[in-house]
């Protein structure tokens, strides 16, 4: 098996879910409904400081030892806010002035992460210039499904509510 920095680009590699998969939160999932206490950045950390005390999901760990078996470099992930916000950041632009991220989308996994409070967050959002969507044909017989625009309201706004960056409130 190749060491980190010397892939070769052949290795299998399955990747499993913490949170879930292979780590029973179900005892914390209150911590995620409670809104007495802070934000729901704060409610998620509470939530995932807790997977070290969670309960093994056994058909998860069986699964793993399984595929590790079958020679597979195995992954484990869980989404954690300040991953997602790295995440956003690799794909953005330069940050645009005044703002903080280089797409709205950005700014979204920002406050997500806590980097940025929500009232900043909605602020940037209604104040951003977003590209418009693509002018529908001319032509009557042709069906106008239109992808969204990479820089549009649709696309950048809906993922980072489909990413759970934005809640239907924000």
């Amino acid at each position: 098996m190749a060491r980190v920095g010397e892939a070769t680009g052949n290795e299998r590699v399955a990747i499993f879910d913490i949170d879930g998969g292979l780590a029973d939160l179900s005892e914390f999932a209150h911590l995620l409904t409670d809104e007495s206490e802070g934000s729901r950045r704060q409610a998620w950390q509470r939530f995932l400081d807790n997977v070290g005390q969670a309960a093994v999901v056994e058909p998860g760990r069986d699964l793993v030892e399984a595929v590790a078996g079958l020679g597979f470099v195995v992954v484990y992930s869980t989404t954690r806010p300040a991953s997602s916000a790295e995440r956003a950041r690799v794909e953005a632009p330069d940050v645009r002035p005044g703002t903080h991220g280089g797409t709205a989308y950005e700014v979204a996994a920002r406050c997500a992460a806590g980097e940025i409070d929500p009232a900043t967050m909605r602020a940037e959002l209604i104040g951003w210039k977003y590209d418009k969507p693509m002018a529908p044909s001319a032509d009557p017989d042709v069906d106008d499904v239109r992808p969204h625009t990479e820089g549009g309201f649709n696309h950048q706004v809906g993922r980072a509510l489909s990413h759970g960056f934005l809640t239907e409130e924000d």
